[in-house]
């Protein structure tokens, strides 16, 4: 009896013995980083830049695998059913993935509370009300004005659930009755904007900025609650007279649940690092996007807050989950 009762404490003793040198001896092999979206565009650029700087952080290959489909549920899956040892790493979009898809489906293949331990968030794209640089529309009251005399009549183009949400919270709050017009890519309605066709759009910067800075689009607030550096002339919905609205695109990282806090620790040490260095904001604003430094507590808690409001978005989109 008193063997067993050792041998217990000895085995309780030897679990948290083992964090310590798990820390000190990771990573040992390669790491591999999952993204739900194709090669070659979009969040595997990025992915790509943060897998070449981890390596060098790490001392051990960094590798980028591609799974995409099912608006990312494929990859969160995969992430979700894999050793929770600190080797599968997970970017992945806080407002999509982990916040609007469990609205999205009436069943999905993960719980992203349940099955993912948080490590930081890493860059954040915003979105922004965007006309055609042809339009008188010099300001978002202007644009409420100019909508609400043309009634039914008036329009706005969507290629995605978050520019479907913006617009359509944009919509309810000024008591507009403008149709929404389907596109299948924001290629499609961006080019539908600048012909005329379109009254207005909700974008994301990565397709938007150049077109801004080019003259061919006029950017009139963005959704965030803070200002972009990206754009830092352009006001904030919430300055432009809509309390609350507050929308942005933001990306973190995750490993699958239960992962060892030491490994979490030392991952996001990694990942801020990066984030902070000149060369990665600089790499970010070229593609649309912004630094986005931050902790395990923090990205919990945004996604706590994330998961509410996207809830909330898109029943007042009238979005049914499938």
């Amino acid at each position: 009896m008193k063997k067993s009762w050792m041998s217990g404490v000895a085995a309780f003793i030897g679990l948290f013995a083992v964090f310590p040198a798990q820390a000190q001896d990771y990573p040992a092999k390669t790491l591999t980083v999952v993204i739900g979206y194709a090669p070659g565009g979009g969040v595997d650029v990025p992915a790509r830049y943060f897998a070449a700087k981890l390596t060098k952080l790490a001392g051990v290959p960094v590798i980028v695998e591609n799974r995409p489909g099912a608006l990312t549920n494929i990859a969160a899956a995969a992430v979700a059913r894999s050793a929770p040892d600190g080797y599968t790493l997970f970017i992945a979009s806080g407002n999509a993935t982990m916040a609007s898809n469990p609205h999205l489906f009436k069943k999905l293949p993960f719980d992203p509370v349940k099955d993912f331990t948080p490590v930081t968030t890493l860059f954040k794209i915003p979105f922004f009300v965007i006309v055609s640089s042809n339009s008188s529309v010099k300001s978002v009251s202007e644009l409420t004005a100019y909508l609400k005399e043309k009634g039914d009549t008036g329009n706005y183009g969507y290629a995605g659930t978050f520019t479907l949400a913006a617009s359509e919270l944009y919509k309810t709050m000024a008591g507009l009755r403008t149709v929404a017009i389907t596109y299948k890519v924001p290629q499609q309605s961006m080019a539908a904007l600048i012909s005329g066709q379109l009254d207005f759009l909700i974008q994301d910067a990565t397709n938007v900025i150049r077109q801004v800075q080019a003259g061919r689009m006029r950017a009139l607030a963005v959704t965030s609650q803070q200002r972009s550096s990206l754009l830092p002339d352009v006001p904030t919905m919430q300055e432009a007279g809509f309390a609350g609205f507050d929308m942005l695109g933001w990306f973190g990282l995750y490993l699958p649940a239960n992962a060892p806090a030491p490994v979490v620790e030392k991952l996001a040490g990694w990942f801020n690092q990066i984030v902070a260095e000149e060369e990665t904001r600089k790499f970010l604003a070229n593609v649309g996007s912004e630094p986005f430094p931050g902790s395990a507590r923090s990205v919990a808690e945004l996604q706590a807050r994330e998961l509410e409001r996207w809830g909330r978005y898109l029943k007042a989109a009238r979005v049914e989950p499938q």
